[in-house]
C-alpha cells in the first residue's frame, strides 16, 4: 500500500499544493499576510518526504526477478518507480515553495 501512495498519493498532493497556493495568493495579497501559503507548501512537503520515506521501504516479500508472470512483472515496476516518482513530486513541492519564499506572490 504505501508503495502505491508515493506513485499516486505523491502527485495528488503536489497538484492540491498548487492548487490550494493558488487560490489563496489574492487573500493572501489583499492582506499583505503570506503565512497561509507558507502552511500550505509545509505541510504538503512533509507529506511528500512521508510518502517519499515510505515508498523506499522495502517490500514484504523478495521480489523473484526470474519469474515471467504478468502480475509479479507489474509489482516489480511499481516498487521499482514509487521511490523515484515520489522524490520527483517532493522536489517539485520544494521548488514551488522556493519560489514562494524567494519571491513575493503580491508583485505584480
Amino acid at each position: 500500500m504505501w508503495k502505491w501512495l508515493g506513485l499516486i498519493g505523491t502527485p495528488c498532493v503536489a497538484l492540491s499544493v498548487l492548487s490550494m497556493a493558488l487560490a489563496l495568493t489574492l487573500p493572501a495579497c489583499s492582506h499583505q499576510a503570506v503565512g497561509w501559503l507558507h502552511a500550505v507548501h509545509a505541510a504538503g512537503l512533509v507529506l511528500g518526504v512521508w510518502f517519499t520515506v515510505a515508498a523506499r521501504s522495502p517490500g514484504r516479500k523478495a521480489i523473484d526477478k526470474s519469474s515471467s508472470d504478468p502480475a509479479s512483472e507489474r509489482r516489480h515496476f511499481v516498487r521499482a518507480m514509487a521511490f523515484p516518482v515520489s522524490a520527483f513530486f517532493t522536489l517539485v513541492m520544494a521548488a514551488e515553495w522556493f519560489a514562494v519564499v524567494v519571491l513575493s506572490p503580491c508583485l505584480a
